[in-house]
């Protein structure tokens, strides 16, 4: 009894943490952090670079600057850009970090003092914690009103602007130098509400130069719709009043006359965080998913129709389009069981694979076939791969859709090398092109994107 009880009174205080959100467990290996590095020169150690291949390709991810002081989920380290700039067969390699309003205010104080809402709250240390940082907010020292995010899930090119974006705040917009820098340029503030967020996966129509995206809350309203105009003005917001419980929302898609939209069996409880209880995603089994679709230019939700798709828990949408006047076509990733995803046992397992793959494969969608297959070898693990066209400004010449590259960093485990990989998209067994032997680990990362000159 001596013993048991202050070991009770100590989990009361400070439980062990699941090993989802212990970062001793979450970033280590080739997810731990590097420092930042100046533009530096690259070696092609196998095939050329093609020296029509010019751009950057640009790839965001989680680095956390300092040493949290309890939970952090893989998905709220700060965010830090690895570019790799392509010229005339040349390659330089450079990544920063987002200097977004919390890195800055961390950094300057030396320690962590934004709260990891993902991460949740365990234990009454940690609400004591929160109880301080509610102290700052009302003195003055922490401005949410300047964002809380860490800009660290992916990249878009909106209304002539490069920005990094996570779906807990609005985006920060980034520039990339001739010598191949990465600066951070500020916070995109299209919006002066209180904790204002933008889905990190908006959608851009390249017929239109339209941008649509949403945002997310905790409180009723949950879901917002709106769009950017080409000169990048945020256009009158439609809220999505039949959204009705706050359900995990992190993709959406259009077509050229819809958003779609998908509401999951994961939702957030804001009382379990608060109560020191842990992450606030929970699973409801009894909740019937569903897609709902809203015309693109809908002035209100009462156009929205939704429709129940039982055991549909979409975590990405892959594209979507019209076939026809009466079909839409969605090609997502789907969870197939939330129960496993959640179980403590399993969601450490999920979540270290979760940023990286063993290799890449191609379906023809019109047959369902496989058409292409490679795996990166033994101990290798790449990132998301991104397919890149081929120049096509000469209008005399007919190309396939998948006339292109495929390129990505992928990292060997074994030797903690890391490199640049260009495949071709169009071979069944995606052929090297080049290899570029890059000058520092690369961590695992979620989204990127390529710009050209």
């Amino acid at each position: 009894m001596k013993t048991s009880i202050p070991h009770f009174f100590a989990n009361m205080l400070e439980p062990p943490l699941n090993a989802s959100v212990d970062p001793m467990h979450v970033f280590k290996g080739n997810s731990a952090p590097v420092e930042e590095m100046e533009p530096t020169s690259c070696q092609v150690i196998e095939g050329e670079l093609p020296v029509s291949l010019n751009g950057v390709y640009i790839r965001n991810g989680p680095n956390p600057k300092l040493q949290a002081r309890r939970a952090l989920h893989l998905f709220e380290g700060d965010g830090m850009l690895h570019s790799l700039r392509l010229s005339n067969g040349r390659a330089t390699y450079c990544n920063r970090y987002v200097k977004t309003y919390k890195y800055m205010l961390e950094q300057n104080a030396g320690f962590p003092i934004v709260p990891n809402m993902l991460s949740g709250l365990h234990g009454l240390l940690d609400i004591v914690r929160f109880l301080m940082v509610i102290q700052r907010i009302i003195t003055g020292h922490l401005d949410i009103r300047k964002g809380i995010g860490v800009a660290n899930t992916s990249l878009a090119f909106v209304s002539g602007k490069l920005l990094a974006l996570c779906e807990s705040d609005l985006p920060y917009i980034v520039t990339l130098t001739q010598h191949g820098d990465i600066e951070t340029l500020g916070r995109w503030d299209i919006d002066k509400k209180l904790l204002s967020n933008m889905t990190a996966h908006p959608k851009f129509d390249m017929e239109t130069n339209e941008t649509f995206a949403f945002s997310w809350s905790f409180s009723f309203l949950h879901l917002t719709f709106f769009r950017i105009d080409e000169k990048g003005v945020k256009q009158k917001e439609v809220p999505i009043f039949s959204m009705h419980k706050p359900s995990l929302i992190h993709d959406f898609a259009i077509t050229k006359r819809f958003a779609i939209f998908h509401e999951t069996q994961l939702m957030f409880s804001l009382a379990k965080v608060l109560t020191g209880r842990g992450p606030p995603l929970v699973y409801d089994p009894k909740k019937c998913t569903r897609i709902g679709v809203l015309p693109r230019y809908a002035e209100c939700d009462s156009e929205m129709k939704w429709s129940e798709v039982p055991g549909f828990n979409a975590s990405h949408i892959l594209n979507a389009w019209e076939d026809g006047e009466e079909e839409i076509v969605l090609v997502a990733s789907n969870v197939m069981s939330l129960e496993d995803f959640l179980n403590a046992k399993k969601l450490d397992v999920v979540l270290e694979k979760t940023p990286k793959t063993s290799g890449l494969v191609k379906i023809d969608l019109e047959t369902g076939e496989e058409v292409g297959r490679r795996f990166y070898g033994p101990g290798c693990s790449g990132g998301e791969p991104l397919f890149v066209r081929k120049n096509t400004e000469d209008e005399d010449v007919e190309y396939d859709e998948d006339d292109g590259f495929v390129m990505t960093y992928v990292h060997n485990e074994r030797t903690d090398k890391s490199i640049f990989l260009l495949m071709d998209a169009k071979s069944p067994d995606f052929t090297t092109i080049a290899v570029v032997k890059l000058p520092r680990r690369v961590p695992y990362g979620f989204h990127g994107l390529f710009l050209t000159n």
